[in-house]
């Protein structure tokens, strides 16, 4: 979530408001979760102060607040337009009437009403955590640190610190390993979290019972946050990020290419069908390869390209518009 600037003078500036005014038009849009992020990339425009997403969440047993991974629950999307120094009537409409011009092109089912609260200028550096809570999925109870929510018999808390790596269990494709990492993990295996980004998925199967983890990324941002939240939850034993991809970008050339009885690549569409031979060759027999991070629009070519390499898809998860693959290396023939 981004906190408004408080020089933000711009294209999401109300007529008359003055820079660094302080006070600022809090506009509130309930929508599909699945539309939750173009929503807010396109208020942004409106609102170059900021726009933050605040997931569905509902009341669970003892009053506690819990967000729910379904595709089929809502989001309120926020964004702050800077409000004149001198009140006025209609500041709340003009605000909600530009955001309602901005959603229009969407095109989406319904066009959601906004509302919209004139609001003292919030203590930034605590607000940011009420967009990051709890979520289950699975067996798996995702959490940030500063949270302590009730756990469920046969739960596995996995604690994430939102930071500028992908991946806090919020988005669809993330949400869509995790499901398919409960159900596919058999304990004692080898795994390797290829697009790691937080080290959700990486640490999530260690939790869940891996014998070893190896993390890869690109960028060293990331490497760093994945390495935290192995420390953060106790496996930093078993997982080890490295920077890297596969092939000749292997880390660990040294030690040799480790077959892996599960893969994780949580990557775009174009990305997973490239490196698909390479997934192939660091799979065992009978492994298992878990992708997504693409759209419905991409899944054909994952497909093809997986079972091109010899992947044989076993099944196609979704959410929302989003696609997962789970496909399985086919053993040798004798």
């Amino acid at each position: 979530m981004a906190a408004p600037s408080a020089g933000g003078a711009g294209a999401g500036d109300l007529a008359g408001a003055p820079p660094g005014s302080g006070r600022w038009v809090e506009v509130r849009v309930a929508v599909p979760e699945p539309d939750a992020e173009r929503v807010a990339e396109v208020l942004e425009a409106v609102a170059p102060a900021g726009a933050a997403i605040e997931h569905g969440f509902r009341a669970s047993g003892g009053g506690d607040w819990l967000a729910q991974a379904t595709a089929g629950g809502e989001a309120q999307v926020r964004v702050w337009l800077p409000a004149p120094a001198e009140p006025r009537p209609g500041v709340e409409d003009e605000a909600c009437a530009r955001v309602r011009a901005a959603l229009g092109p969407l095109g989406l089912a319904a066009v959601p009403e906004p509302e919209a609260t004139l609001v003292e200028p919030p203590d930034w550096s605590r607000e940011w955590r009420r967009f990051h809570r709890p979520l289950r999925v699975g067996r798996l109870l995702i959490s940030p640190p500063w949270e302590s929510p009730p756990s469920r018999p046969g739960e596995v808390r996995v604690v994430i610190d939102p930071g500028r790596a992908f991946g806090t269990g919020h988005h669809e494709s993330t949400r869509l390993c995790l499901r398919a990492l409960d159900s596919e993990l058999v304990p004692g295996s080898h795994v390797v979290d290829l697009g790691t980004g937080s080290g959700i998925l990486a640490v999530a199967a260690a939790l869940l019972g891996a014998a070893s983890v190896r993390a890869l990324d690109t960028d060293p941002e990331a490497v760093e946050a994945a390495e935290k939240s192995a420390r953060l939850n106790g496996v930093a034993g078993r997982v080890v990020a490295a920077g890297g991809s596969l092939g000749t970008a292997w880390p660990w050339r040294g030690s040799g290419h480790e077959a892996a009885d599960l893969l994780l690549v949580n990557l775009s569409g174009p990305l997973v069908a490239q490196l698909a031979p390479e997934l192939a060759r660091l799979l065992r027999p009978g492994g298992i390869v878990v992708t997504a991070g693409y759209l419905a629009g991409g899944a054909p070519a994952v497909r093809e390209a997986l079972c091109s390499a010899g992947l044989r898809t076993i099944r196609v998860e979704s959410e929302g518009e989003w696609r997962c693959h789970v496909a399985r290396r086919e053993a040798r023939s004798g």
